[in-house]
């Protein structure tokens, strides 16, 4: 909140009126880097997956923040509070999976397409995290098995 020399109430603080965080923006260019780096080429940066949750914490950080200084007084609050977030985020991600759908048909073969349909489905709900954290837990499984190595006994 800020208050004027003019004015007796406090007013709240335009978005153009807060400081820039560089130090947030750079871990936010850091924590892309990552994930483009481990996704164009995942041989050369193995856990680049990790600026994933370097965005989760930040998300969380900012959030609280933003709850702690604009501490809603009603659930009206809160409920405001988050329809803005659907408002914001939810446009960018029906484009994203609209786009991985247009992609997939144009570009990939015939056969990830069912598999890709399903992930995608899966990614508009809550069932995306159980069902990638399966995949990673049969993958690490796999690959497990087949690069272990026996040590001889002492």
């Amino acid at each position: 909140m800020h208050v004027s020399p003019t004015d007796t109430e406090p007013r709240p603080v335009a978005r153009s009126e807060r400081a820039v965080r560089t130090d947030i923006q750079g871990l936010r260019a850091i924590a892309v880097s990552l994930v483009l780096v481990y996704h164009l080429a995942p041989s050369s940066l193995t856990g680049g997956f990790t600026g994933v949750d370097v965005f989760f914490v930040i998300s969380g950080f900012l959030i609280t923040l933003h709850l702690l200084e604009h501490l809603p007084s009603r659930p009206r609050d809160l409920a405001a509070f988050w329809s803005r977030r659907v408002r914001r985020l939810l446009p960018a991600s029906l484009l994203v999976l609209a786009a991985t759908a247009v992609a997939t048909r144009l570009v990939a073969p015939e056969t990830q397409w069912a598999t890709t349909g399903a992930r995608w489905l899966a990614s508009t709900s809550a069932h995306d995290d159980s069902d990638m954290n399966s995949q990673a837990t049969r993958n690490a499984k796999a690959s497990s098995a087949s690069t272990t190595r026996f040590m001889p006994a002492r």
